[in-house]
């Protein structure tokens, strides 16, 4: 819940290197492949690069069934 609440956000390669540190392996190119399926949609725009929600990873995480390592 307070992945939710936080409002935290990054860029596909950001958000994929933070819940990396955390054990959950994610690529970047996952995320990118989520937000063309309509999975996830970015919430802003940094340096020319879409931004998203922590918790929409966390969520897109979670329904793929990915393990953390």
């Amino acid at each position: 819940l307070r992945l939710a609440a936080c409002g935290a956000t990054g860029t596909a390669d950001e958000l994929a290197a933070l819940l990396g540190r955390c054990g959950v392996r994610v690529r970047r190119g996952t995320i990118s492949k989520w937000k063309s399926r309509g999975i996830i949609r970015p919430v802003g725009d940094e340096g020319g690069k879409p931004t998203y929600l922590l918790w929409d990873i966390w969520k897109a995480v979670d329904r793929e069934g990915f393990s953390a390592s």
